[in-house]
């Protein structure tokens, strides 16, 4: 009598055989593979995940000994940080530019394929972009990079070619400007970088775009970032022009107010007289917009008094919450004359504007009436409103105050009991930046 495999076991060694034969021919197919010529994905150095202090493994520049010893060992620590996926991305694009600088014929190669791969960050892939236009020696590849499908190569490549050679720049950027086929977000790329050249033709090319019908030229908002780069850059050569625009009743406060932020960047504050004429415009969002590019313009020289006199006069609370900003960015800001003012708004968001600034240039004399005041209000606020933006902004107040001892407690409260993560978060950070009063 024959002895017969039950069946179940007949298939479980066949399993076992196939099974078998197939991990040898993987073997054999992985075997003989070709190496790939990217270097492998760098695991997380330890430092990282703990917040231990770096060791020579962690992303920067690489330590001199081991360049002393080996002239590609720096191009070699480049490349492997370029591919690390967890490295800090400004750490990888700072890879970049060294490699480049010290060789371009490796980088070459390694800026194509950051560009091709879909899945790298975006910003990188900026960068390779913008990189390989500045080292190609054909004006064609940064020009076929700048009409690339995808905005971020563009983007990257605009900035590339206007850095490079400005007489190149002037002709692509301009063709791009007004090719209406172009993303907006390129368009925008090529307006930002064209009013940065120093040529006749890019100006001549951007006062056109403004002239220009918006069938014929720039989509909105490529025109408003127009504007911007106008009064940035040339802002005397267009002064006259800039004044008719807001001055004219029929174009919308969008256009007007994007001639505002660039007018905070004017050469040597020559827009000054002209902001502060806009900052008592009729139009509040024109108010307001003026207002920011005032102070952005830098603190040195900014008008006190008369943007308290602006204050005394702004009605519209949400203008007046930029005005208590405004100041707060000075120094040695008056406080009595506004404390009765700030405690008497009726808009809580306006209030709480007007606490940051009490807080800010509070005296060691004041400090008292400060806690007696201010700090209950603030601490109930952050514990019982509703909105997270003025909660976190009464924590925010609460610790701008130098030497307020009732501040500290109510922060440190807070950070046991805050109504929400948020808040609980923003109260040990002011804690723990909390000033020191001035001696």
């Amino acid at each position: 009598m024959k002895h017969r495999i039950h069946p179940c076991k007949s298939a479980f060694l066949w399993v076992t055989v196939s099974l078998g034969a197939a991990s040898v021919a993987l073997v054999w197919f992985v075997s003989s593979l070709p190496e790939s010529p990217w270097p492998a994905r760098p695991q997380a150095p330890f430092a990282w995940a703990t917040g231990l202090p770096e060791t020579p493994e962690a992303p920067g520049d690489p330590p001199p000994s081991v360049t002393d010893v080996d002239p590609h060992a720096a191009d070699n620590w480049d490349i492997e940080l370029i591919f690390a996926w967890d490295a800090d991305i400004n750490e990888r694009k700072r890879a970049i530019l060294r490699l480049v600088k010290r060789s371009p014929s490796r980088a070459e190669p390694i800026l194509h394929h950051l560009i091709d791969n879909e899945y790298e960050l975006s910003r990188l892939r900026l960068a390779a972009a913008q990189a390989l236009a500045v080292l190609s020696p054909d004006p064609a590849v940064g020009e076929a990079l700048a009409h690339h499908p995808d905005p971020i190569i563009a983007r990257g490549a605009i900035r590339g070619i206007a850095a490079h050679d400005e007489g190149v720049a002037t002709e692509l950027l301009s063709q791009l400007l007004f090719d209406p086929n172009i993303p907006t977000p390129v368009r925008i790329e090529a307006a930002i970088n064209l009013s940065r050249l120093e040529t006749p033709e890019a100006f001549e090319n951007l006062l056109r775009a403004t002239y220009s019908d918006i069938d014929a030229g720039p989509a909105e908002p490529v025109l408003h970032e127009v504007l911007r780069g106008l009064v940035s850059h040339h802002y005397e050569r267009v002064a006259d022009f800039v004044e008719g625009i807001l001055a004219h009743p029929e174009i919308d406060s969008a256009a007007k107010t994007a001639l505002l932020a660039g007018m905070a960047h004017a050469p040597d504050r020559s827009a000054s007289h002209a902001l502060f004429q806009q900052a008592r415009s009729d139009d509040p969002a024109i108010r307001e917009a003026a207002i920011w590019s005032i102070v952005g313009q830098g603190r040195p020289g900014v008008d006190q008094a008369e943007l308290l006199d602006l204050l005394r006069q702004e009605s519209v609370s949400w203008v007046r919450s930029t005005l208590y900003e405004a100041l707060r960015q000075l120094d040695h800001v008056p406080m009595h004359s506004l404390w009765n003012e700030v405690i008497g708004e009726t808009d809580v968001s306006t209030r709480i504007r007007g606490y940051n600034l009490i807080a800010a240039h509070v005296t060691p004399s004041e400090v008292t009436l400060f806690d007696q005041t201010i700090v209950p209000e603030l601490q109930q606020i952050a514990q019982e409103n509703s909105s997270l933006t003025d909660r976190v902004g009464a924590v925010i107040a609460l610790g701008r105050a130098p030497g307020s001892a009732a501040a500290a407690g109510a922060l440190r409260q807070l950070t046991q009991d805050g109504p929400d993560p948020e808040t609980r978060r923003a109260a040990e950070i002011a804690l723990r930046n909390q000033p020191q009063p001035a001696n």
